[in-house]
C-alpha cells in the first residue's frame, strides 16, 4: 500500500512537467496494474485466513475425537463415549478387559449337548424366554421394561440365569442402563460367573427406521 502511494506520487510529479500524453498513458497504466496486483494479493491473504479459521487444527481435531470419562462406579463404559464419529450405540467400543470378561461369562453358558454341532450348546436369556425370533421392535419393547432395580431371573436348559439392572446413565448422549447378568451352572458344586452389561436407546444399524431398546455389551 505504501509503495502504491509512491508510485502515485511520482506520477503526479511526472505528469505535472508536462510529459508526453502516450507516455502518461502508458505509465498510468502500469500503476492500474500495479494497485489491481496489490489489491489481489490482500484479497488472497484474507481468504487464506478465513480457510486457516474454519479447518480445525490438529489440537482442535483431536479435542473432538477425546472420549467422555466414565462416571463413578459405572461399568461397562465405552472406549469411545461422546466421540463424534459414534452416531449408534451399536458403534460402542470396549476395553480388552471387558471383552475377555464377558467371553468367561459365554463359556460359563456352554454346556454339552450329544445332538448339537460342535457337541455344544449355550444357555441365553433370549432362549429362556423363547424370543429369538422376534424383530428389533419386539426386543424393544422387552428391554424398555428393565428398569432400574429390576431383577429377572431365567433358566436355561443347564444353567441358571439373573440379570440385574443396576443404574441407567447416558452414555455419549444415549439414554442406556447398566446391567449385571450372572450365570449359575446346576450341579453338586455351582459355579457362577459374572459380566456387567448394557442396554441403550437408539438405531440398531444403519438401515433402523427407529431408535430401539438394545443390547450393546
Amino acid at each position: 500500500m505504501f509503495r502504491c502511494s509512491i508510485l502515485a506520487v511520482t506520477a503526479g510529479l511526472l505528469l505535472s512537467v508536462n510529459a508526453p500524453d502516450a507516455r502518461a498513458d502508458a505509465f498510468g497504466s502500469l500503476l492500474d496494474r500495479i494497485a489491481k496486483r496489490a489489491v489481489d494479493k490482500v484479497t488472497e491473504t484474507r481468504s487464506q485466513r478465513k480457510e486457516g479459521r474454519d479447518e480445525k487444527s490438529p489440537v482442535q481435531a483431536d479435542e473432538a475425537e477425546t472420549s467422555l470419562p466414565a462416571p463413578p462406579g459405572v461399568v461397562p463404559w465405552p472406549l469411545n463415549a461422546g466421540r463424534g464419529d459414534v452416531v449408534r450405540p451399536t458403534q460402542f467400543q470396549f476395553s480388552a478387559d471387558l471383552v475377555a470378561q464377558q467371553k468367561r461369562y459365554r463359556d460359563a453358558s456352554a454346556f454339552s449337548c450329544s445332538t448339537c454341532e460342535g457337541s455344544l450348546e449355550i444357555d441365553s436369556w433370549r432362549k429362556a424366554f423363547g424370543h429369538t425370533h422376534e424383530t428389533y421392535s419386539s426386543w424393544s419393547k422387552i428391554l424398555e421394561t428393565w428398569t432400574v432395580g429390576r431383577a429377572i431371573p431365567w433358566r436355561g436348559k443347564a444353567n441358571d440365569g439373573l440379570i440385574t439392572v443396576v443404574s441407567e446413565v447416558a452414555v455419549g448422549g444415549f439414554p442406556c442402563r447398566q446391567l449385571t447378568l450372572r450365570i449359575t451352572t446346576r450341579g453338586k458344586q455351582p459355579v457362577s460367573v459374572e459380566t456387567p452389561g448394557l442396554i441403550c436407546l437408539g438405531r440398531q444399524d444403519e438401515y433402523s427406521g427407529k431408535d430401539t431398546w438394545h443390547e450393546v455389551f
